[in-house]
């Protein structure tokens, strides 16, 4: 199998890495500014994937990797590039965005993991197992940082596919 990933050789043309961290720090405190955000007017979120931060999550692949490609100097970019920046830069939000979901469930809403183990409730007994399974730590963690990465990691696909403009060369 590695042997497929080393037939294609490709340039780097920008400094992809911390282009990515740049762009995961700033997606990952704007999809938990949207979580306390909402939390603070009176619509708290039950649980760490949410509609509304996932669509934060693409539109800012999306743009940075837009912004990444117009940022080079001679617009030229892989899809191997665009797609590590993409990568990159959900994991890096997702890791910052897992952190917000920890302190989210900590401090401002504790009873989100009640409140999300409600919504399965078929007895007594059940959801009182169900809840206690449920640290809010390493639920939110987990949860908040995977369902994050697994969406990013579609995403970033799509949008190098969109933004490349070169393709790799056959090594021989």
């Amino acid at each position: 199998m590695a042997s497929i990933f080393r037939r294609y050789k490709s340039e780097i043309h920008g400094n992809y890495r911390a282009a990515y961290l740049k762009y995961g720090v700033l997606t990952g405190l704007a999809m938990g500014l949207y979580l306390f955000v909402r939390h603070w007017v009176g619509y708290p979120s039950s649980t760490p994937s949410d509609l509304g931060k996932d669509v934060l999550m693409i539109a800012a692949i999306i743009l940075f990797t837009y912004l990444y490609r117009r940022g080079l100097a001679d617009g030229r970019v892989t899809f191997k590039e665009l797609v590590l920046l993409g990568l990159g830069t959900g994991v890096t939000a997702a890791v910052v965005y897992g952190l917000a979901v920890w302190l989210y469930c900590g401090v401002a809403y504790p009873e989100m993991t009640t409140v999300y183990a409600d919504r399965f409730r078929t007895d007594e007994t059940t959801t009182e197992a169900y809840v206690s399974a449920l640290n809010p730590v390493p639920w939110a963690l987990f949860y908040g940082f995977v369902h994050t990465a697994v969406t990013s990691i579609i995403v970033a696909f799509f949008a190098a596919l969109i933004f490349k403009t070169e393709k790799g060369e056959r090594a021989n």
